[in-house]
């Protein structure tokens, strides 16, 4: 993501993102009134001046590892689901097994989901690289 500093602290920088080039527009009002700042780490002590266009972005690790937590709770929940429904009920068909499955994935994504509204994670995006003036 791109923006422009609008202050540093430390290595703490305040940037306002720019609106993407291919936003078409959609039923939120966020692109007409602009995107909220956000907060970046300068962890590559560039040069950074209030004005100076900037790029943004996590490293692999921090991606990885938010894919990571939310795929593998649904999975798992399926996983339950799918052999709970075999213990409780010796005799049952698949797709009953499956149907209970399914069940416990979408409650397993339903309850990551809303841990992660209550305790979000503290990763911070970093700054890349400083986008020379055009």
């Amino acid at each position: 993501m791109t923006g422009r500093v609008r202050s540093v602290s430390g290595k703490m920088v305040i940037i306002e993102p720019d609106k993407p080039a291919g936003c078409f527009g959609c039923m939120h009002q966020e692109c007409a009134q602009g995107f909220a700042p956000i907060t970046a780490e300068n962890s590559n002590n560039l040069d950074l001046v209030p004005g100076r266009l900037v790029e943004t972005g996590a490293g692999p690790r921090t991606l990885l590892s938010q894919g990571a937590a939310a795929l593998i709770p649904p999975l798992l929940g399926f996983i339950a689901g799918f052999f709970f429904a075999g213990a409780l009920f010796p005799q049952s068909a698949e797709g009953l097994r499956a149907a209970c499955g399914v069940l416990l994935l979408f409650a397993a994504a339903l309850g990551f989901y809303s841990f992660r509204r209550r305790f979000p994670q503290k990763n911070i995006p970093r700054i890349l690289r400083v986008i020379p003036n055009q």
